[in-house]
C-alpha cells in the first residue's frame, strides 16, 4: 500500500495532478482508519502523512494538508526528519495573513523554532534548520515594514545563532540574515545590542561575504556602532569604503539635522576618492563603483549640490552600461537633476517651469513602465521615488489634476511588487484620493482612502483618513438621512461647499445653519436669536428702541398713544 500511495504522490508532484493527490489522500485516510481496500494488516508508514501534507500545501490544498498533519501527530510515529518537516508544514498552515495577526505570528514562529531546536543537535538533520530559516524569512516579509521589525528580534536572533552553531555552508545566506537582524536592532532603537552584535557579525561578513561588507560598514558609520578612528583606519585600505564613510557620515548629520558648513567640499572629496578606485578592472569593483556613483549622486541631489551630481551622472554615462536596470536608474537621475535645476522657478510657478516639470514627470512615467516590464523591484522603487519627488511641487489644488495618471501608476507599480515602502504608498493613495474627489469621482476616491488606511501601519494619518472616508461616504448617500448629528452636519457642509456660484447666499446659509443646529442645537439657536435681534435693531428708525418682550402684552412706545 505504501508503494501505491508513494506512486500517486509522485504523479501528483511531477504532473501537478490533483486527482492523483486526492487518491493518495483517500488511501491514507482509509489506512489510518483501518479500512484500507488493501490488506488491513499491512504496515503503513506515518511518513506518508507528511509527504501528502507537503504536496497538498504546494498544490493549494491547505485543508487536506492540515488533516494529514493532524493524523501524523495522533499516531505518534518515530522521531525522524519527518517530525521536523511536520512542524514546518504546521508553520506554513498557520502563517499570519497580515501584520495585525500577532497571535498567528507567534504560533507560526513557535512551529519554526520547534523544527530548529529539533534539528540542531543532529548533523544529518541540519538541512532542516536551513529550510526553516528560508521559510521563516518568507513568512516575516510583511513585518519588515516600518514599526514592525522589533517583533522579529527574538526569533531571528535565535535562527542566526543556530545557523552559526551548525556552521551552515551557505555563508552568504548567514550574512544576509545577520544584516537584517542588525537592521531590526537599529529600527527598534536598541543601539547597544546592535553594536554588540555588529562586533561579531562584521568580521564574519568581511571574511565570508565581502560583497556585503560595504552594507554593514555603512550602518556602522551612520549609527556610530564602532569608534570613528577604527572606521577611518579601514577606509585607508579601500576607496569604496572611503566613499561609503563620507556618504554615511553626511547621512548621519542629515538625520540629526546638523549638517556641516562645507557640504560641497565633503561631497567633492567623496567623488575624488571614488575616482581613485576607478582604475581597477575587476568586474565586481566596477559594479561597486556604479552603485556608489548612484548613491553619491542621490545624496548630492538631497543636499542640492548640483555640480557633484552632474559629475556622477557624467561618469555613469561614460561607463556605457548595457544593463537595462542601470540605464533606467541613470535616466531617473538625469530627470531628478533637471528638476533640481528648476527648483527656484517652480517655487513661483511660472508657466514655463510648470510645463517643463510636467515634461519631466511624463518622461519618468515612461521609465516606470519600462521598469515594470523589466520586473526588478529595486529599479521600480527607484523610479517611483524619483517620480514622487518630481510630483511634490505640483500637488497644488489647481495643478494636481495633471498628476492623476503618474500617481496612479506609482500606486499600481508598488502594489504589484508588494512594496515595503508603505509610507510612500500611503501618501500616494491619499493624494490620488484628493484628485479623484476634485473630479467628483467619489467611489475611486474612497477606494484609495481604504488602501491608504490599510497601509498606514504607524497610524500617522488614521484620524484624517477616517474623517475623509466618512465625509465621502456621506456624499454618496443621495436619498438617505444620516442618524448621527455629526454626519448630518458633515452632509450639510459638503452640500454648501458644492453649491454653484449662481446659487443664492440664502440657500448656502440655510445649509450652514442646519449644520450648526445639528452640532450644537441650543448654543447655535442662541447665536441665531442674537443675530435676529441685531438685525431687528438695525431695521428700526432712528431714535427708536427695541421692544422688550414681557409677560402679557408689550409695552407701548412713547410715540404711540395710549388707549383709555
Amino acid at each position: 500500500m505504501d508503494l501505491v500511495i508513494t506512486q500517486e504522490l509522485a504523479r501528483a508532484e511531477s504532473q501537478q495532478d490533483a486527482a492523483s493527490l486526492e487518491r493518495a489522500y483517500q488511501l491514507i485516510k482509509s489506512a489510518n482508519l483501518g479500512k484500507s481496500e488493501f490488506d488491513p494488516t499491512e504496515s503503513f508508514s506515518p511518513d506518508l502523512f507528511v509527504l501528502c501534507a507537503e504536496q497538498a500545501l504546494k498544490m493549494g490544498r491547505p485543508g487536506m494538508s492540515q488533516d494529514c498533519i493532524q493524523m501524523y501527530f495522533k499516531v505518534k510515529g518515530p522521531v525522524t526528519q519527518f517530525l521536523g518537516r511536520a512542524h514546518l508544514c504546521r508553520a506554513q498552515l498557520c502563517a499570519p495573513k497580515s501584520t495585525e495577526d500577532m497571535g498567528d505570528f507567534e504560533n507560526c514562529v513557535t512551529q519554526y523554532m520547534k523544527t530548529v531546536n529539533f534539528a540542531r543537535g543532529e548533523p544529518r538533520y541540519h538541512f532542516l534548520v536551513y529550510n526553516a530559516s528560508v521559510l521563516y524569512w518568507q513568512m516575516v516579509r510583511p513585518f519588515l515594514k516600518p514599526g514592525y521589525r522589533r517583533h522579529l528580534i527574538p526569533s531571528l536572533s535565535q535562527i542566526v545563532n543556530v545557523l552559526n552553531q551548525i556552521e551552515e555552508e551557505d555563508k552568504d545566506w548567514r550574512a544576509e540574515l545577520m544584516l537584517e537582524l542588525l537592521e531590526c536592532y537599529l529600527q527598534a532603537g536598541r543601539k547597544e545590542e546592535a553594536a554588540e552584535f555588529c562586533a561579531t557579525a562584521a568580521p564574519f561578513i568581511r571574511a565570508h561575504a565581502p560583497r556585503r561588507y560595504q552594507q554593514v560598514f555603512a550602518r556602522m558609520v551612520r549609527h556610530g556602532l564602532t569608534g570613528e578612528l577604527q572606521l577611518k583606519e579601514e577606509t585607508r585600505t579601500s576607496a569604496g569604503l572611503a566613499v561609503t564613510f563620507h556618504i554615511n557620515s553626511l547621512q548621519a548629520r542629515l538625520d540629526k539635522n546638523d549638517l556641516p558648513e562645507d557640504i560641497p567640499g565633503i561631497l567633492r572629496e567623496a567623488y575624488e576618492d571614488l575616482g581613485r578606485g576607478s582604475h581597477q578592472r575587476v568586474p565586481s569593483a566596477a559594479e561597486d563603483q556604479i552603485l556608489l556613483l548612484f548613491e553619491l549622486a542621490h545624496l548630492s541631489l538631497t543636499l542640492k549640490c548640483e555640480e557633484v551630481c552632474s559629475d556622477c551622472l557624467s561618469d555613469l554615462k561614460k561607463m556605457d552600461s548595457k544593463d537595462p536596470g542601470e540605464l533606467i536608474e541613470t535616466e531617473c537621475l538625469e530627470c531628478a537633476l533637471e528638476a533640481l535645476r528648476l527648483e527656484q522657478k517652480i517655487k513661483i510657478y511660472t508657466r514655463e517651469a510648470v510645463e517643463t516639470q510636467l515634461t519631466v514627470i511624463q518622461r519618468l512615467d515612461l521609465a516606470l513602465q519600462r521598469a515594470v516590464r523589466l520586473g526588478e523591484p529595486r529599479v521600480t522603487h527607484v523610479v517611483c521615488s524619483t517620480q514622487w519627488n518630481a510630483c511634490l511641487p505640483l500637488l497644488q489644488h489647481n495643478l494636481r489634476h495633471h498628476l492623476r495618471k503618474p500617481l496612479t501608476n506609482i500606486a499600481e507599480a508598488l502594489e504589484t511588487v508588494d512594496s515595503l515602502m508603505v509610507p510612500l504608498r500611503c501618501q500616494v493613495h491619499m493624494e490620488v484620493a484628493h484628485i479623484e474627489e476634485d473630479a467628483d469621482r467619489l467611489e475611486p476616491a474612497m477606494e484609495h482612502l481604504r488602501k491608504a488606511m490599510l497601509l498606514d501601519s504607524l497610524g500617522l494619518y488614521q484620524d484624517g483618513l477616517r474623517t475623509a472616508f466618512n465625509r465621502l461616504r456621506l456624499c454618496t448617500m443621495l436619498y438617505q438621512t444620516p442618524e448621527r448629528a455629526e454626519d448630518k452636519a458633515t452632509m450639510a457642509i459638503e452640500q454648501a461647499k458644492k453649491a454653484l456660484a449662481k446659487d443664492s447666499v440664502r440657500k448656502k446659509r440655510a445649509l450652514l445653519v442646519n449644520a450648526g443646529l445639528a452640532l450644537a442645537p441650543d448654543t447655535f439657536q442662541v447665536v441665531l436669536d442674537s443675530e435676529n435681534e441685531a438685525k431687528g435693531a438695525r431695521a428700526l428708525p432712528a431714535g427708536a428702541t427695541q421692544p422688550h418682550t414681557v409677560q402679557g402684552r408689550p409695552r407701548p412706545h412713547a410715540s404711540e398713544p395710549t388707549r383709555p
